[in-house]
Formats: structure tokens, sequence, C-alpha cells
């Protein structure tokens, strides 16, 4: 039975993040904060109309799936970025070392 409690997204989807830097330009589309997680989930009624375009949002929960070719350094800094921006929780897997770890801001992260 579908809840609608917002939707869940896989990396195709991005998301147009809000600037950290003062005086950066947004307008711009080879300037725009760009990041697409593995997966996303929005809440419901944070989401607008379907757009098929990348939505200028920050989504309420991330996941990132180390590959094995990835650093766990970036992925830990995409995640600190998405959490600081307004996530409220980022999972980071790693099945190199069969781990999973909770990020949540102001937290520190659970194995």
């Amino acid at each position: 039975m579908p809840r609608k409690l917002g939707r869940v997204t896989g990396s195709s989807a991005g998301f147009i993040l809000p600037s950290i830097e003062i005086g950066e330009t947004t307008g711009d589309p080879e300037k725009r904060n760009l990041r697409a997680p593995d997966v996303s989930f929005v809440r419901a009624e944070r989401l607008k109309k379907t757009q098929r375009d990348f939505v200028q949002l920050v989504p309420d929960l991330t996941v990132e799936v180390k590959s094995k070719s990835d650093r766990i350094k970036p992925l830990e800094e995409k995640i600190k970025l998405f959490l600081e921006l307004g996530s409220r929780v980022s999972i980071l897997t790693d099945s190199d070392k069969l781990l999973v770890t909770v990020y949540r801001p102001n937290q520190e992260p659970v194995i």
C-alpha cells in the first residue's frame, strides 16, 4: 500500500545545492553546486510538482555506496556537505570492509 511519504531517487537524480561560498554565481549552469547521491529521499511535503530538471533542494536522506574505485575521503566530504546544507541523515556503505556508517548533523558517525 503506497503511503506517499516522499520520493526515493537513484544516482540519476541530481540536486542543486545552496552555495556555501559567498558571492558564488548560482544562475550559471556551469557554476551550479550540483550533486547526485547514489540514493536519496525527499519528504513529500518538501516536493513540488515533478520537474524534469535537477531540483533546487537538499534531500532529507542520502546514501553513498563505495565502489571498488572510490576513496572514502571524497565520499565523507560529500556526506559532510549534504549534512551542512540540511540533510537529516546520510549513510555510507563500504562493502570492502562490510561496514555501514550513519551520519547525522552535529553527531559522531555511528558504525
